[in-house]
């Protein structure tokens, strides 16, 4: 069985939200825990806003991953598992 995800705009992530991650070069999903979401907006720069992603400490060293994605960028989000 596999979960439901829905996509979702990367600024309606929230902290304790569940994504579901792959790559080109690894198509197998992964599972990322956000534990923090902060909102990086340049104005002086003129940059488009960003959204960062941080997650629960993970891998064999517990250091937390980092994602950075401009405001508007669609992830995949888990909202839930089939029942059956």
């Amino acid at each position: 069985m596999t979960e439901r995800v829905e996509s979702v705009e990367v600024e309606h992530v929230r902290a304790g939200d569940t994504l579901s991650m792959s790559g080109d070069d690894d198509p197998r999903a992964h599972v990322f825990r956000v534990a923090k979401v902060e909102l990086r907006n340049k104005l002086t720069t003129g940059e488009q806003p960003r959204v960062v992603l941080t997650s629960e400490p993970a891998g064999d060293d517990g250091e937390p991953m980092v994602l950075d994605y401009p405001t508007g960028t669609r992830l995949r989000k888990i909202v839930g598992r089939p029942s059956g």
